[in-house]
């Protein structure tokens, strides 16, 4: 799947939530939801589709949601995540 970010996600679609997730307002993403026990990202995108991203950690999801540039910090999740 390609992404307007430039990064072919390696992630697969939920068909449905496994975590609880926040709305929050920015570029392509309406929800974001973080579960510290498993160390997972879930992301909705506006299109609907859900992602997990997993390997972030509760610091790398504070450090998301405190940063100044949330789509920079966002892109280096992902890449960390491709790796």
């Amino acid at each position: 799947v390609a992404f307007s970010d430039g990064f072919d996600h390696a992630f697969p679609k939920l068909s449905e939530p496994e975590i609880a997730r926040e709305f929050v307002q920015y570029n392509c993403i309406v929800t974001l939801g973080h579960d510290a026990s498993q160390h997972c990202l879930q992301v909705e995108y506006f299109n609907g589709i859900l992602y997990r991203v997993n390997d972030v950690s509760p610091q790398d999801y504070e450090n998301l949601n405190t940063a100044d540039d949330f789509d920079q910090t966002y892109r280096q999740l992902i890449q960390q995540g491709i790796k």
